[in-house]
């Protein structure tokens, strides 16, 4: 399996029509939305309530009173960010908390040397 995983991501069956190539991703990935919330390890999950549709920006809480915190702190192996208006969750993003870390430590330092050419004021992020 690639990256360790105990997962196929896509079918290994030849000769197949798309449906059923189709079909076999399908139950793969169902499957491992099935093994997320019973087998494989917690899930943490944070709530953005009705001003992420005005600003189009989600957080990640990083740090609290000068301590780690949210996304630095968990020990979950899931994130999940659900996205609420009115009191009525419309999706939930789900994220590997390893790769979420990632993604966002890339974007910190993006933003950081950014800002150390003066192109913040410029450049939306």
């Amino acid at each position: 399996m690639e990256n360790g995983s105990k997962y196929r991501i896509m079918p290994t069956t030849m000769k197949k029509s798309n449906f059923d190539v189709d079909l076999d991703f399908g139950e793969v990935q169902e499957q491992l939305i099935v093994d997320m919330f019973e087998h494989d390890g917690r899930i943490e999950v944070k709530t953005e309530r009705d001003i992420w549709q005005s600003t189009g920006n989600i957080v990640f809480e990083i740090k609290y009173k000068g301590k780690k915190s949210g996304i630095s702190s968990t020990e979950s192996t899931w994130w999940a960010q659900v996205l609420n208006r009115n009191n009525e969750n419309l999706m939930m993003l789900t994220f590997k908390v390893r790769i979420l870390k990632k993604l966002l430590k890339k974007m910190y330092l993006i933003k950081k040397l950014l800002s150390r050419r003066g192109e913040m004021t410029t450049t939306a992020l």
